[in-house]
């Protein structure tokens, strides 16, 4: 009976204790959950407070930079509003989307939404007019590389160009100045020849022959003296040159033939000229003129042999002139287009003078140097006409 009770009396107690243990694991596990949460709480939060911290540092940063740019966009603005020239902004569809007040003032105050060819066509028509007081440049750049937006600039020229024609009637005039003084210089000593002469005249032992010889010399300083004005008066003379199209390669053939023949002997002209037609906006007889004068001034120089080439690529026409004479001193080749500089003694001075101002009229360009071998090489550049507008004029 004993034994029975004892084992009846483990067997009852045991459940009970065994719920107890479990009960006790689940606490412990709670426990143990619970910290663990309460540590995951706090790192949440530690990161947490991070982030803010971070996030109020990013916020100031984004304040301060939106600032900085408000500032920037206030003082563009300024900027753009202070400019003295014309700011437009156009779109892809080539309308005007901004202006500042100058481009208003320059331009009228409704341009907003108008279209920019419009636009640029009543300032062409307005800048075309003769009594026209204001003159404009105009300038376009893209705004990006996508070329969608553009902005053009349009600056008032007009003090500029005033400025521009006063120097050059300055330079114009202290030009003539120095060409009066050195035609007065060229001038004295024919003069003075010319007064010996007629004092010679005067002497009663003159015989016939001498009379006629010395008539004969006062001719010449006459005529020498007449050159020398009739040249001056050319250069100065500002007459109109009518231009027109012309081939320079007819030219240059019709300039080798009537030439040629009129060399001194023992003289050479090589002509190198292309068939194909080249169109120049240009005075035929003012270019034959302004060639002959180089030859002429080759052969005076010592030239034997005078080649004349032409060369062309899309934009000019040009002509190089070489001879094998004695060359230019290089302290003369700065001075060899100026007016009245000869190294001849019956020399005007003014036949380079008068290329290079021929050539300057036909909005062309001369240069000269001596060449390796000897002689010298003159060499003209003159713009060509455009294949578009050759179409255009013969269509």
């Amino acid at each position: 009976m004993t034994g029975n009770g004892s084992v009846a009396s483990w067997n009852a107690v045991t459940p009970g204790h065994r719920n107890t243990l479990k009960d006790d694991h689940a606490l412990q596990s709670l426990e143990d959950a619970s910290r663990a949460l309460d540590s995951s709480y706090q790192q949440l939060q530690q990161h947490l407070n991070v982030l803010n911290q971070e996030l109020a540092e990013s916020r100031t940063a984004l304040k301060r930079e939106l600032a900085d740019k408000e500032r920037l966009l206030a003082h563009l603005s300024s900027l753009l509003a202070a400019l003295p020239g014309g700011v437009l902004i156009l779109n892809s569809d080539e309308e005007i989307t901004a202006t500042n007040a100058a481009a208003g003032q320059l331009l009228g105050e409704h341009l907003l939404g108008e279209s920019w060819s419009r636009v640029a066509e009543q300032l062409v028509a307005n800048q075309s007019q003769v009594d026209s007081e204001r003159h404009l440049s105009v300038t376009r750049q893209p705004l990006s590389d996508d070329g969608l937006e553009h902005v053009v600039l349009i600056t008032d020229t007009t003090e500029l160009r005033n400025l521009q024609r006063q120097l050059s009637n300055a330079e114009r005039l202290a030009a003539m100045g120095e060409m009066a003084a050195s035609l007065a210089h060229q001038i004295r000593t024919p003069l003075a020849s010319t007064s010996l002469y007629l004092a010679q005249l005067g002497r009663d032992d003159l015989c016939s022959a001498d009379r006629v010889h010395i008539c004969e010399r006062l001719s010449n300083r006459l005529q020498h003296m007449d050159a020398l004005i009739d040249s001056m008066l050319g250069f100065v003379r500002e007459r109109p040159v009518p231009l027109s199209a012309i081939d320079l390669s007819g030219l240059l053939r019709s300039f080798h033939q009537l030439l040629h023949t009129r060399l001194p002997d023992g003289t050479q002209l090589i002509l190198d000229a292309t068939e194909e037609r080249i169109d120049i906006i240009a005075h035929n007889d003012d270019l034959l003129a302004a060639l002959t004068n180089l030859v002429m001034n080759a052969v005076e120089h010592g030239g034997k042999t005078i080649a004349v080439d032409m060369r062309c690529d899309q934009d000019w026409a040009e002509i190089r002139v070489k001879d094998n004479g004695v060359g230019i001193p290089r302290e003369n080749m700065e001075k060899i287009f100026d007016p009245f500089f000869t190294t001849r003694q019956s020399g005007t001075g003014l036949g380079l003078a008068v290329v290079a101002r021929t050539i300057e009229i036909h909005r062309g360009k001369i240069s000269v140097s001596n060449r390796p071998s000897g002689g010298t090489e003159f060499v003209l550049k003159l713009p060509r006409i455009q294949a578009a507008d050759n179409h255009d004029k013969r269509g």
